[in-house]
């Protein structure tokens, strides 16, 4: 007696791609008319929401150029210390130290705003960063600038994780990549179980 092989069901028909709203099409055209320059100036106009950020982004680039030696400022800010006199510390050290590069005083300052809740909103941190980025090769510090403001704005890594999360990271990174950095910011915080998750 012959095995019959069990009977398939009816093919599905191929799924169709979904239709492509002409309204958002339209603002997508329009956004992308208002992309930012890939350079310091594009970078850092929007405000920051975090001061941490800002001294993290100074000092990791600072760090990957081997230019750091302060491991205390590190140590500062993996702590989030915030006493008042750190305030003064830091400037004593700026005075200190001959040959400190763009990137540790920007570190340095940020973190002196941060301390002295001075931001204006998150704009100073910006005003510090772009002198000591405007020469910055943008293939050499892309990849940590999109990092800490993806931080920065969503709250979480720009590094895709496999959660929840990804589809959020992928629209900041889209957005980001594209020279839309003010959309990028506009985004709402990632979440896990419903908290805000921030990344140190």
């Amino acid at each position: 007696m012959r095995c019959r092989t069990p009977r398939k069901g009816p093919r599905r028909p191929a799924a169709k791609p979904p239709a492509i709203d002409q309204d958002l099409a339209d603002l997508a055209s329009v956004i992308a008319e208002y992309s930012l320059d890939n350079n310091a100036y594009g970078w850092f106009r929007t405000p920051w929401r975090d001061g941490w950020n800002a001294v993290g982004l100074a000092l990791d680039v600072c760090e990957a150029r081997q230019l750091s030696a302060f491991p205390w400022l590190r140590n500062v800010y993996e702590k989030r210390s915030m006493e008042p006199e750190l305030y003064w510390m830091v400037a004593e050290r700026m005075e200190e130290i001959i040959n400190l590069t763009p990137y540790a005083r920007a570190a340095l300052r940020c973190l002196q705003v941060l301390i002295a809740n001075s931001s204006g909103g998150g704009h100073a941190y910006n005003a510090i960063l772009i002198p000591a980025f405007m020469d910055a090769d943008p293939e050499t510090v892309s990849d940590d600038i999109m990092e800490h403001r993806c931080r920065d704005s969503i709250g979480t890594t720009a590094v895709f994780q496999g959660d929840s999360n990804d589809r959020q990271r992928g629209a900041f990174r889209t957005a980001w990549l594209r020279g839309l950095y003010i959309a990028a910011y506009s985004l709402p915080p990632a979440t896990v179980k419903g908290q805000i998750k921030v990344v140190k």
